[in-house]
Formats: structure tokens, sequence, C-alpha cells
């Protein structure tokens, strides 16, 4: 959105891998999964670009992401907790850009 609360509508977005073939324990190996504390984060990145999005002109906008957890229970190692398992998401910070032309 804008920082006038404009909705830009997205055209992009990822699939879990189940979109495509049924998931397996090695779709999700234990390697992968990792134990937060209370008030720890797990930080990764993953590039982005705006050009497909309805920006009506310059102006400062902002930005940010949800995540769903792909992880079936049954898939997941022995004795790990999984959230989103009631259709959570976790939601990034916005983040403000500004588009100058």
């Amino acid at each position: 959105m804008d920082t006038k609360a404009f909705h830009i509508p997205r055209d992009g977005f990822t699939e879990s891998s189940s979109s495509f073939h049924p998931l397996t324990k090695e779709d999700f190996p234990e390697k992968d999964f990792v134990t937060l504390a209370p008030g720890e984060s797990y930080a990764t990145t993953i590039p982005t670009c705006v050009y497909d999005f309805i920006i009506k002109g310059s102006g400062d906008y902002l930005i940010a992401s949800s995540y769903d957890n792909p992880v079936p229970p049954h898939l997941a190692p022995k004795g790990v907790e999984l959230w989103g398992q009631n259709y959570e998401k976790l939601h990034t910070k916005p983040v403000k850009f500004k588009v100058i032309e």
C-alpha cells in the first residue's frame, strides 16, 4: 500500500511445493527446522521486484510480506512443535520505500 493507505495489488506470489506434487518427509529435512525461544527471530531474505506492482506515480510506499507454514504436522520431525497449524500467518513489519520518478 502507499502511505495514504491505497492498496496496491500484487501480481506475483510463491506457491508451496505441494502445489506441484504431494508432500513427503524428504521435502522437510530435519536440519531445516529451527527452534526459537521466546523473543528470538529467524531472518531470511528473498529478492522481489516492485516493477510489476501497480504504483501510481512518485511517492512513499510500504511493502510487507506474509508467510504460511507449508508443513503438515505428520511430516515434521518428532518433537517439533509447528506454528501456523490453524491458518496463522507470520507477517513482516512494513518497509518504506520512495518512488522518485
